[in-house]
């Protein structure tokens, strides 16, 4: 039988599931089902009762895991019920009390948080429980430290998320593998069926469950190390088709001038012997989903970099300038993936600055990437470390890049953050603060606001004509009166004293400017959307967050400049020419158009367009305004003010 070498494998490997015998009392798990042993070890260590139906597929709430989880590791041993419950929604005399309150003691849980990063004192024990969370509950409870093991990368999980860290420790104890694509799916309810498996792995690495001893058919034997390693030499190598994973960052908007800025992480990882990679081609392609069919030059990067580690394990920088061809070509590497070790390759780029290049480079798009199509042995080689054998890169299907790309970056000299800011909960008649969030601008330069929208619910719960009226907008505490306030359904002008009025149902809001909002470079404003609220009664409320929805979705067919997503805000009504297409006013219309109108004020000299009770004079402002695409601002949760 002719031995394989695989030299490049997916990181993102599902865990093996031994053939164990399994029996359960469970009428709805079959015993050729993946989880069918994990929920038997279950109910034979008293984790679960014994009963007619499991529910595999099912998820299960805060209240549910803890039991589980406590129980496994005998947490109510020694628990002595506290004076002070620690969460106002957890009832006394409760069935998950205990559990839940012992958890809390033992630091396992915490409860909610705002969006400060407060605790509330609620933990929400009915709430269906997603893998994030359940993630960061078994590592606490089963006490799983962080290794020397290389860290598995998901697309879907990143370095700034609050569960990064249990999530990378879960995966280096094999707790959590992932989905066959990839991702983890932090966000994605948990089954019955996951639990059931994540919580015996995290017993079995905590010492408190055995590990069973899978059974092997007499024609799965594998042969021994020595003598598979003596076989690699004299057989023919055959190289199967693998897959690198790609990381991106999450910040698609990127300053000019960047230094270093990180643009992808690639994962390797050698299983029969090591490997050395010579030569690398990184290329800016931003159409289509392969890297290197379409590469073009672009004026927004000076050089590309890259890093990895070499055969001592020391991290080697290279750096190259970026060619007419849009390729940078590396070759004379010593990156060397060791046997059974994940290994990373990274790519970075330094960026040139609006002021060497003009105004022109706001707006620019780049997408940085290894070359995964058209490769030859000039543009991707790699030579194994017992074999000699080379390896091509995406030659004859050796390997290839599939799943998710690495993602565009759009230059700016500066663009808008957007974060939550706190605010009353408690709705009352008369003055209401509806939402309060903060807009900072980065270091690299100001920047301006044109325009925000806002979806705005209003529930009525009796039907008693509950209404928002006398909308102000606010800059801290100052009332700024140099704004525009329409309903977008109805044009209604909603400022004070001007009549207009929302009532029960969903209704768009916009606020636009009569003069440019400037936020100076490195500063941060905070702004309140107020309205006055009548005939409020228990149980109406009021949900409101920045409008949602084109944050992704470019702006094209612009005819003012040649960059992407930039243009003056109306020319002449045109469709092709301005971000509005109405022939009115830019303060009325929704559709086409976008939700947050804002500027990086690299255009010189910067000019506000002339705006006079709410409508823009044509032609009026320079062209580098812009719209809300990939401000990152989907993160952004709603307020709601209720009574």
């Amino acid at each position: 039988m002719k031995k394989k070498i695989i030299l490049f494998l997916l990181i993102f490997a599902v865990l093996g599931q031994g053939a164990f015998a399994v029996s359960t009392t469970f009428s709805d798990v079959s015993q050729n089902a993946w989880y069918a042993s994990y929920v038997a070890q279950l109910k034979d260590s008293g984790i679960v009762d014994a009963g007619e139906l499991f529910r595999p597929a099912d998820s299960l709430n805060r209240a549910e895991l803890v039991k589980m989880v406590m129980t496994a590791i005998d947490g109510l041993d020694g628990h002595v019920p506290p004076a002070n419950p620690a969460f106002d929604d957890v009832l006394p005399g409760a069935w998950y009390t205990n559990y839940i309150e012992a958890a809390a003691t033992l630091g396992i849980v915490t409860g909610y948080t705002d969006a400060n990063g407060n605790l509330i004192g609620f933990f929400g024990p009915g709430d269906t429980v997603n893998r994030a969370a359940a993630t960061k509950m078994l590592v606490e409870a089963f006490d799983l430290e962080m290794t020397d093991d290389g860290v598995k990368i998901y697309p879907d999980v990143h370095s700034s998320d609050w569960f990064y860290e249990y999530v990378i420790v879960a995966s280096q104890h094999d707790v959590v593998s992932g989905y066959s694509n990839g991702n983890f799916g932090p966000s994605d309810a948990v089954t019955r069926a996951q639990i059931a498996k994540m919580v015996v792995l995290g017993m079995q690495e905590a010492g408190l469950m055995e590990v069973p001893e899978p059974s092997v058919e007499e024609d799965e034997i594998i042969p021994d190390e020595e003598e598979a390693e003596a076989e690699v030499v004299e057989e023919e190598v055959i190289v199967e088709p693998a897959t690198a994973n790609p990381l991106s960052i999450e910040e698609v908007n990127t300053p000019s001038g960047g230094s270093e800025v990180f643009v992808a992480k690639y994962a390797f990882q050698a299983v029969k012997e090591g490997f050395n990679v010579e030569t690398v081609t990184v290329v800016n392609d931003i159409t289509g989903d392969n890297l290197g069919d379409q590469a073009e030059g672009t004026i927004a990067i000076k050089n590309v970099i890259i890093k990895f580690p070499n055969e001592a394990g020391e991290l080697v920088t290279e750096v190259r300038s970026l060619g007419s061809d849009g390729k940078a070509r590396f070759s004379g590497l010593s990156f060397y993936a060791e046997r059974d070790k994940d290994s990373f390759f990274e790519v970075y780029a330094d960026l040139n600055k609006v002021s060497d290049i003009g105004e022109i480079l706001s707006g620019e798009v780049f997408r940085l990437g290894l070359q995964d199509i058209n490769n030859d042995d000039n543009s991707f080689r790699a030579v194994g470390d017992i074999t000699s054998n080379i390896i091509g890169y995406g030659a004859s299907n050796r390997l290839a890049i599939s799943g998710a790309q690495v993602q565009p970056f759009t230059v700016r000299k500066s663009f808008p953050m957007f974060s939550m800011s706190s605010a009353s909960e408690n709705l009352k008649n008369g003055e209401n603060t509806l939402i309060s969030y903060d807009i900072a601008a980065g270091s690299a330069g100001s920047v301006g606001l044109a325009r925000l929208v806002f979806e705005v619910n209003v529930y009525d719960d009796n039907g008693a004509n509950f209404s928002l009226s006398d909308f102000k907008l606010y800059r801290g505490s100052t009332y700024m009166n140099n704004v525009n306030i329409y309903d977008a359904t109805g044009a209604q002008d909603l400022r004070l004293g001007m009549g207009g009025g929302l009532v029960d149902g969903t209704s768009f809001v916009i606020v636009t400017f009569d003069q440019e909002e400037i936020i100076s470079a490195g500063d941060s404003n905070t702004y309140s959307l107020k309205a006055g609220v009548g005939n409020s009664e228990n149980n109406d409320s009021v949900s409101t967050r920045i409008a949602q929805g084109d944050e992704s979705t470019p702006l094209s067919g612009l005819t003012a400049v040649n960059q992407p997503n930039t243009g003056k805000i109306y020319v002449n009504g045109s469709a092709t020419a301005g971000i509005f297409t109405g022939t009115n006013d830019f303060s009325q219309t929704l559709g086409s158009e976008r939700n947050i109108i804002w500027s990086d004020r690299s255009a010189g000299p910067h000019l506000y367009p002339t705006v006079s009770g709410g409508v823009v004079t044509s032609n009026s402002g320079t062209t580098d305004w812009t719209n809300g695409t990939l401000l990152d601002i989907t993160a952004l949760t709603d307020h709601v003010i209720s009574k």
